[in-house]
Parts: C-alpha cells; structure tokens; sequence
C-alpha cells in the first residue's frame, strides 16, 4: 500500500496509475529509433554526457565554410559503460536537441576489413544522406541541397555586374541590345532584390524566384555560369564539385532528384580517369562532407555495435579488431571533418585495446579540444544520480497521469514513499538496473503486487531458439530501404552474414568453405565490388573461386556498373566464375534480352560472359540481405547469447532457402536449367572443377 495520506489528489492519481502500464517497463532502448522515444526519454538522465558529447559536435559545427583548412581534422571520441549503462539511448537522444540544431549521424552495421576507410565511409554516408531520416522524415540531401543552392544564387548573383547580369537575362544578341537601351534597369533590380531575399533561413526558394518575377530556368543557368567560373580546374575535386552542385541545383529548383541520386549511386566516377579509385572515393567522400559543412551539419560516424563488428561467427576476431584500430589511425591522419563516436562496453574495450599498437593508440586519444577544458577522447557512463532519478520517476509517472489538475499537489517522491532511493537502493546502479529497481517497486506499491523473486537465468536449452530469433527477425526487417548502389557494401556484408553462419555449407556434392564479403575489382569505387565464395569438391580436388555481384546502377550507370562486375576477370584473374544477382523491373526467362541496350552492348562484347551468370534476384530478397547485418547484432545480444550453432544454422537455412539457391555454383544446376543456358551457357560439372 501507499504511506501517502488517502487524500483527493493521492487517491485520484493511484486509480488512474492503476489503468496505466508500467512506466518503467521498458528497460533497453532498440538500435533503431521508433515513434516512443520521445515518450520514454528523460532529459535530466545523462544529461551531462549528453550535453558534452554536442559540445564535441558543435566544434565540427563550421559556421562559415571558405576551404578545406575550416574542416577540422577527423578525431575519435570513446563513450564506455557497462551494459545497460544507457550507451544506445545517449546516441539517440543526441538526434533530440533542445537547442534545435540537427547533424549528420552514420551508423555502420558492420566494418569491412577489405575496403579503404573512404571507400568504407563514403558508401556509408551517400546511404546516410539518401534515406529519410529517422526524427525529420525528409532525406539529408533534400536539406543540404537547399541553403546550397540559395547560397550558390546568391553568390552567382552578386559576383556580376549589372551588364553581366543583363547579358545573363538576354542569351540573344538582340536581345541584349534592347535591354542596354531600356527596361534593363528593371530586370536588373529584379535580380539584387532577389538576392538581398536569399539570406539564409528563408521560405521555399521556387516560390521566393517566382514572386521576384523571374524565371527558374534563368536562375540554373546563372548557377551553372557561378559554377563554371569559380569551380574552375581540371582535377578530380573541381570537376566532382561541378556536377554534384549542378546536380543539387537541377533538384531543386527543377524538382528533378534522378540526377542526383544517380550521382551519388556510382555516376561521379565517370568524371575521373581509370586507375585512381581510392583517390577518387577520396576526393568524392570530402565533396559530400564539404557540402555537409556549407549547410552547417556536423558529419558523425558512430559505431554502437562493437560487439558484431568484432566477431564473425560470434567469435572474438582478433586480427579483425586489429584493422579496425589501424583504419581508424589512418582515418586521423588522412581524412577531414569527420567525428568518429565509439560507444563501448567497457570489458570488450579493454580486450580489444590489447590488439591496438601504439600507431593506432597514439591518434585514438589525440581527442577533440574544447575550451576552457582541453582534448575530449574519452567519456565514462557514471550510474545515475539521486537526482536524476528523482527526475526520471516524476517525468514518466506524470506523463502516465495525463492532465491531472492537482498533479502539482502530489509529493515529489509518488508515488514511491519519501526516502524511497536512499533506502530501497535504487540510485548508484546502472540504468538498466535502475529501471528493473523501479519496476518492481512500482508494481509493489501502485499494483498492490508483491515482488517476485528474480528468476535465475534460463539455460539456453530451455529457450525457444526459434521464437527469439523470428523476433530478432522481424525487428531487423522493419526497415523500408529501396536498394541503391549506394547499399552494395550493405549487401555484401549481409551476404556473408547469410552464409558465414553456415560455413561449411554443402550443396550437390560442393562445400562452401569460406567467404570473403568484399573484393575491390577494377577503378570504380562503388560498383567494383564482389563477394568471393571458395567452393571444392567433397569427392575430389576440384576447387572454384565464386564472384557474387550486385547489378543495381540505375540508367546510364547500368552499363557502367556490369562493366564494374565484369572487371573481376581482369588480369590478374580473380576467380574462376561470376554470377551477377540483377533484380528487373519486367519479367522474363532471358534475363540477357531483357538488359537494356546499352548494358546488353557491355554483356555482348565481354569475352568473359561465358563464365559470368546472370541471375533474376527480387527487391525483397535485396531488403533482406540489406537488414541481416543487424539481426545478428540483434543475435550476438539475445537472452542466453551466443545462440546454439545450429538453431541459427537451421533458422538461416529456412527463411533464406531461395537466396542460397542463388549462390551456388552454376554448374550444379541441371544441365538443361533454361536460364542458365540461355544467360551464359553450361560447362560441364567435371571440366568446371578443374577449370583454372
């Protein structure tokens, strides 16, 4: 029962608690965002963290960006606690300010090993800024594209002079003349008031053009023009710089985004000689980040799994650690304007920090300087204070209590007797402790219930295996993605999420023996990717090495990327087959007569489309590879983790049979399979094994 008095407000406030769920149920936040969190989130909790950590971003926060020099160096910050000490839901709370500012925040899903840190974070951030984001539902490059192009207005506007401007107006020679003689003034006005409107900050730009009477094609070619002057150069920044700015413009102020998104997708590496590829990811990863500094946006790389990027086959992997420690030294040294946030369970850190050489460790503390404190490189979860958690129980009991007039009436401690943390315990913990104290003790006292003792854990032969992972399942598939080129790191790692499980996998007298998810072939740094699959004989010597490839450049980029996938047999040779997963938007038995003709011209004229197999993979099968890395983070984290081998073994095999059907080896498939005799022929199984 309560030891309040069974006054008005006390008794009211019980009975309508009793109709409430537990406030203090939930007790972990998801990896994702979703819709609760601002109901569930307490701001006074780790508020001094918090308010820390966005002091660190804001010093990324480049409030007049001029060049290169203004973006700060890249620099790691580590956030360690214990598990349950709040590292997830202090992330996401950094999405939530008070102050309105917003940023970008990249979360990788996994680490690649294979892949430059360019490479790795410039397919991580081209997806970051092409998908809604999860607290202001627009697309980052929607609102990046806009002060960019008001800015570039602006600018191109103001930089010319008014017979500059009036030429601007008139393309026809005669045209010009009738303007110098008369009515040029007027348009000319036209165009300064236009840009003395462009401060930024204000309201839609084609409405802003359009009350100024001016045309928004006029206004392309003025930026287009700004562009060509200042953007001068022959290198690979100017010339990414260029389009990637023309192509921001044409989406705004034309509403045309396919250019755009087409760019971001793999079309920049046209504009680059062949031979260059980590330049060119270079160059392409600081154009993105130079834009995101133009608009005033932090970019944040933040890893929260350390866990699953660790461990492959939910093992610890040592020499795995050890690349990530020495790409995040190299990262440092080579790259700018980037925040790397580490979120860190304090026992795997100290494991992993025994495979980080002095290399590594001496630019992981450099740190970010702050004023009046000094370098930042690591911050500690500390348990929730008293008053924190005083401020914890009135926030959520009061939002369960609604609009309650006497609220303000009720004790600071309800509905918890007074004295309740310094005497039940439950401050000086963890939060995820925290919350269990509270729980109980609120149940105790709102619910009249008596607290149960605390079940020992259950051994993992007692779990329903299958229910906890369809759970974990369909949490990781919740996801909305539309597969893009930008996600084909994503999708390679999903594979081998799919099939390192598995290992060794047996299909038709062949064994899967190992995995690669990435191999960089040819110059393009987004679609020269591949998976190798080693596949050998059970009952014999025979061995293949297997390509698997992801065809998704969109229109022009098509082509570009099958030429990308076919430069896996470029000497030297990297394997012996290649099969190229294609999902079209038309059905058919020939896939090859369905390519369209520019692609179809790459596949005709490949000497290698004999060895090359093109196989039909749907947009849900991509969806699902996209998500598998998370559901085994979800795994690695479950009740009882690790799972039994074999449940996951037995679970994977069954939801993905038709996906593992794609992967195997051509030549396992019936000699007279219509689509693979008509895609690229068939070889017969012996001849293939043997094959060099």
């Amino acid at each position: 029962m309560s030891s309040f008095p069974d006054d008005g407000p006390v008794h009211t406030a019980l009975d309508i608690l009793r109709g409430k769920e537990n406030p203090f149920e939930s007790l972990a936040r998801p990896q994702r965002l979703d819709d609760r969190f601002l109901d569930l989130h307490v701001p006074e909790m780790l508020a001094q963290e918090r308010d820390l950590l966005l002091q660190v971003i804001d010093r990324y926060r480049t409030e007049e960006y001029s060049g290169s020099a203004d973006l700060l160096q890249t620099r790691v910050v580590t956030v360690l606690g214990d598990r349950g000490s709040g590292k997830t839901h202090l992330l996401q709370s950094l999405a939530y300010r008070e102050d309105g500012k917003s940023q970008i925040i990249v979360r990788p899903k996994y680490f690649d090993r294979d892949l430059p840190f360019e490479e790795y974070v410039l397919s991580q951030l081209a997806a970051a800024l092409t998908e809604p984001d999860d607290v202001y539902r627009s697309r980052p490059i929607d609102d990046l594209a806009r002060p960019l192009v008001r800015r570039l207005l602006r600018q191109a506007i103001r930089s010319m002079g008014p017979t500059d401007r009036i030429f601007a107006l008139a393309p026809g020679r005669w045209q010009r003349l009738r303007l110098l003689w008369g009515g040029g003034r007027r348009l000319d006005r036209k165009l300064v008031a236009l840009a003395d409107a462009l401060a930024p900050g204000g309201g839609d730009l084609r409405h802003l053009i359009g009350r100024h009477e001016l045309d928004i094609e006029l206004c392309v070619r003025l930026i287009q023009g700004h562009l060509r002057r200042f953007e001068v150069g022959e290198g690979v920044l100017a010339s990414l710089r260029r389009a990637l700015y023309g192509a921001m413009v044409r989406a705004v102020l034309l509403e045309e985004t396919d250019p755009l998104f087409r760019f971001l997708d793999g079309e920049y590496a046209q504009l680059a000689a062949p031979g260059i590829r980590r330049e060119l990811a270079a160059r392409m990863l600081h154009a993105l980040v130079e834009v995101c500094a133009l608009a005033r946006q932090p970019v944040i790389i933040a890893f929260d799994n350390l866990e699953l990027l660790f461990s492959v086959r939910s093992q610890f992997d040592g020499e795995l650690t050890r690349s990530f420690w020495n790409v995040l030294a190299q990262a440092v040294d080579n790259t700018r304007g980037l925040l790397v946030l580490l979120f860190a369970e304090s026992g795997l850190l100290e494991r992993a920090a025994g495979f980080m050489d002095s290399f590594a460790r001496d630019r992981l503390l450099q740190g970010v300087p702050l004023f009046a404190r000094g370098p930042v490189s690591q911050l500690r979860l500390s348990p929730p204070s008293p008053a924190a958690v005083q401020d914890l129980i009135r926030n959520r009991v009061r939002r369960s209590l609604g609009p309650l007039p006497d609220v303000e009436r009720l004790p600071t401690s309800f509905p918890f007797p007074a004295g309740f943390l310094q005497t039940d315990g439950a401050s000086g913990q963890n939060l995820r402790n925290t919350l269990v104290r509270l729980r109980d003790a609120y149940s105790s006292v709102v619910y009249q219930r008596a607290p149960h003792a605390p079940a020992p854990p259950p051994s993992p032969a007692d779990l329903d295996w299958n229910s906890l992972l369809q759970s974990a399942w369909d949490r990781a598939m919740e996801h909305d993605s539309t597969p893009s080129a930008s996600h084909l790191q994503q999708m390679h790692a999903g594979l081998a999420a799919l099939l390192e499980p598995l290992l060794p996998f047996a299909s038709d007298g062949w064994e899967l023996t190992a995995v690669q998810p990435t191999l960089a072939v040819g110059d393009h740094p987004t679609y020269g990717l591949v998976s190798m699959l080693r596949w050998r004989e059970q009952r014999g010597s025979g061995t293949c090495l297997l390509g698997i490839g992801f065809l998704l450049g969109r229109a022009r980029g098509m082509s570009v990327d099958l030429g990308a996938k076919l430069d896996f047999f470029r000497h030297p040779s990297r394997g012996d087959r290649l099969i190229v997963l294609w999902p079209p938007t038309t059905e058919g038995d020939n896939l090859v007569e369905l390519l369209p003709a520019a692609t179809r011209a790459v596949w005709d004229q490949s000497r290698q489309r004999s060895r090359t197999t093109l196989r039909r993979i749907e947009l849900s099968e991509l969806r699902i590879l996209m998500a598998l890395p998370e559901w085994l983070g979800q795994v690695v984290s479950l009740p009882g983790a690790p799972a039994p081998v074999e449940a996951v073994r037995a679970f994977i095999t069954k939801r993905c049979e038709t996906l593992l059907h794609l992967l195997t080896l051509p030549v396992l498939q019936a000699c007279n399979d219509e689509e693979e005799t008509k895609s690229a022929g068939s070889t017969s199984r012996r001849a293939f094994a043997h094959e060099n």
